[in-house]
């Protein structure tokens, strides 16, 4: 097992202590150490190993130690674990005390270059007065921001205009540029279909008003968890009878307004050497072989399945007719599949029968291709080889819009796609489409963190502060509309937790859900939560169609200008690339 795992297993050790002594609180422990230092004090000795291997030192006992300290905890030997924990942090650093140990300290990881470097930079900018938005640069984490509506959040700051320009001073974070000042708090953007900005998923799970934190940043559209699967809907074939009470409970408590992206599936696709999906399917009492052929996305019962499509999409498109009761969110988006993998056949056949029940349904209807994978999308030969055929056998018909995947480190990786992209553009008029057929990515990221490598990821993700989180997503979605990209859609959600197991999309969203490393405590919000508030809000009401580029990287600099429909006023969004220095 290497350092790094035994310090992921550390941590979440700590942290199911922590909840299991919020319910004990007459544990012998209490007379000791609280919850919250030891968790800090996890942290630290993680740090001090990593730092001291990287530079060459020889930490294996204390690598040892750290690993019988992972055994007590396991057994709940908490007493030791804690001795185990203090002796370490002695040999690695010296006596710790209880002012190192406080929540208040700065996390020796987040002092890094993201904070320390600054630069000015001198632009011309048609401007009679000139006011900068950002956040606060004193804020580390988001947990120091105590004010309910996120007001001390952000920084307003009058900038001098000289000669007709202006001197920005530039840090990690990205800037807001305005004429007029803005007044605070911010007031969260409106809830439009033409909006850009998009979650997968929108919604928290397990709270009363599950949308509230969705509309509070400005988030017009929700790509939900749950995907319209034929074999939950219809669990007796032979029998035209369909359960839509899962659905219409989840529709119900979508905001009027709130845009949806709803995905359609036969089930889920599976090989015929996957038994084990099989096997795991027959264990929750749905047979698989009955809805979906092995090795394909197609429905054992194309009759069957088009019904189902036919009636899933009149019930939810808000025409009046055989509508969900009450029904205030209709749909008019459908995502037909995801992910289409190359080992699994008959893709686009499954797109052309699932789009054709679509469009009996709802003419009006919009049908997205599933999105294609990231690792698709990182070179064109798995692009040409797994993508492009699907596009082509459509014959420019059945489909609205395209979407893709992308994410990964807060170091760049935001425009690495704009080769394949150009790439993608020319082949959709090769194939028969508009070159102006709208694409979106309804999965961005990039997280923070500390996340475990994933047995199929091919990198393994390095640390990276909330703040590194905060700024890179400003730039993939200002980059993204800047080169024609229509929507974006962060995810994995506005709260952590996808896979479960502390990996990369564990780390993604916007609040913490209060479990594995790097976590702050369930409902927590990260200084993402506050860039994404800030940038809905402050280009609220822009032309999408008019996002121009002023700067294009020189000296790292990167100046982006959006129009306000209505009152034509610009708003400027800079940045500085200062990992590339």
């Amino acid at each position: 097992m290497n350092m790094k795992n035994n310090a992921i297993i550390l941590c979440i050790a700590f942290l199911v202590f922590a909840c299991m002594y919020q319910m004990n609180a007459s544990s012998p422990l209490s007379a000791m150490t609280s919850p919250v230092e030891l968790r800090e004090k996890a942290d630290r000795v993680r740090d001090l190993l990593r730092a001291k291997k990287e530079r060459g030192e020889d930490v294996a006992e204390s690598e040892k130690k750290y690993r019988r300290s992972v055994t007590a905890f396991r057994s709940r030997d908490m007493d030791t674990a804690d001795r185990l924990v203090e002796e370490l942090l002695r040999e690695l650093s010296g006596p710790v005390t209880k002012a190192d140990a406080s929540p208040e300290k700065k996390d020796a990881r987040t002092s890094g270059i993201e904070e320390t470097k600054n630069k000015s930079v001198r632009l011309n900018l048609p401007l009679k007065a000139a006011y900068m938005v950002s956040l606060k640069p004193r804020y580390q984490k988001g947990k120091e921001i105590t004010s309910p509506d996120g007001e001390g959040a952000f920084d307003v700051a009058p900038l001098a205009l000289k000669d007709g320009a202006v001197t920005v001073p530039l840090t990690a974070q990205p800037v807001f540029i305005l004429e007029e000042q803005p007044r605070l708090p911010l007031t969260p953007a409106r809830l439009s279909e033409s909006s850009p900005f998009g979650l997968h998923p929108a919604k928290v799970e397990d709270i009363e008003n599950p949308y509230q934190y969705a509309t509070d940043i400005g988030v017009s559209w929700h790509r939900p968890a749950k995907y319209f699967a034929w074999i939950l809907v219809q669990t007796d074939i032979a029998k035209s009878a369909y359960d839509w009470s899962l659905f219409d409970s989840e529709i119900r408590q979508v905001p009027p307004g709130m845009n949806l992206l709803y995905n359609i599936i036969v089930a889920p696709p599976a090989s015929s050497h996957q038994k084990d999906i099989f096997e795991k399917a027959k264990k929750k009492g749905l047979d698989l072989e009955k809805y979906i052929r092995k090795d394909s996305y197609l429905p054992v019962n194309n009759k069957a399945y088009t019904a189902f499509v036919t009636a899933c999409v009149e019930r939810y498109d808000g025409d009046g007719i055989d509508d969900m009761p009450g029904l205030t969110s209709p749909i008019k988006y459908w995502q037909v599949g995801n992910e289409p993998h190359p080992k699994i056949a008959d893709f686009a056949e499954f797109v052309k029968i699932t789009s054709s029940a679509i469009r009996q349904a709802d003419p009006s209807a919009k049908v997205v291709l599933g999105g294609a994978f990231r690792i698709v999308m990182e070179s064109r030969s798995n692009f040409e080889r797994a993508f492009i055929p699907v596009i082509k056998e459509l014959q420019g018909k059945y489909i609205d819009i395209i979407d893709f995947h992308w994410g990964s480190n807060a170091q760049g990786n935001y425009r690495d796609y704009k080769d394949i992209y150009s790439y993608l553009r020319s082949e959709l008029v090769k194939a028969g489409l508009s070159g102006d057929t709208p694409v979106w990515i309804t999965e961005m990221s990039t997280y923070s963190g500390d996340p475990v490598k994933a047995s199929s990821q091919p990198w393994d993700p390095p640390y990276q502060s909330e703040g590194m989180q905060a700024g890179d997503l400003i730039k993939r979605y200002v980059y993204g509309l800047s080169i024609g990209v229509e929507k974006i859609f962060w995810a994995w959600g506005l709260m952590e937790g996808f896979h479960g197991n502390d990996t990369y999309f564990d780390h993604t969203g916007l609040m913490y859900d209060g479990k594995f490393s790097s976590d702050e405590g369930r409902g927590v919000k990260k200084l993402s939560y506050y860039s994404y508030k800030l940038m809905t809000s402050l280009l609220d009401g822009s032309d999408w169609k008019r996002v121009e580029t002023v700067v294009d990287g020189k000296d790292n600099i990167y100046v982006y200008r959006f129009t306000k429909k209505e009152s034509g006023a610009k708003v400027y969004v800079v940045w500085w690339d200062y990992f590339r220095e």
